[in-house]
């Protein structure tokens, strides 16, 4: 986390993870990215934007992310190879998630200028909220098809 990162701050301010999305990037000489206020999710919008803005860092709830990566599967998007850590919490984190946020980064138009093909690492994260947002991280590299859910710590 440095001063070269961007976080697209998706939580509303009553969530926890906006603790983050604020003093954690700020903290740290970030930039914070504040989507348009809709009444409803609109995962156009995050996809345009974190292009745009150049995001690096998503975090989330996976049900977000979830959205996020539905509509861009079902509209031929993909997402910016500028996001390079994906932070998911609050949840259960579906088994197929990771690789499909990592696959719709690797069909980037924009790593064409690139030497290496960018993929976004995953952190599942979780604890109780009553002493910090997280207290436990789960990197997701390789899942295990016997696996009935990430594992969570």
């Amino acid at each position: 986390m440095g001063s070269g990162d961007r976080v697209l701050a998706l939580s509303s301010l009553s969530f926890d993870l906006s603790v983050y999305d604020i003093f954690g990037l700020l903290a740290a000489g970030g930039t914070v990215v504040i989507p348009q206020v809709s009444a409803t999710p609109d995962p156009a919008h995050w996809i345009d934007l974190i292009a745009q803005a150049q995001v690096t860092i998503w975090n989330s709830a996976p049900a977000l992310m979830q959205m996020l990566v539905d509509y861009a599967t079902a509209h031929s998007n993909t997402l910016s190879s500028s996001l390079r850590l994906v932070l998911l919490s609050g949840d259960w984190i579906p088994l197929t998630l990771p690789d499909q946020i990592k696959a719709l980064v690797a069909s980037s138009p924009d790593l064409e200028s690139l030497d290496q093909p960018a993929t976004p690492t995953v952190i599942g994260l979780g604890g109780a909220t009553e002493a910090s947002i997280w207290s436990i991280l789960y990197p997701i590299e390789n899942i295990d098809p016997n696996w009935k859910s990430i594992p969570y710590g």
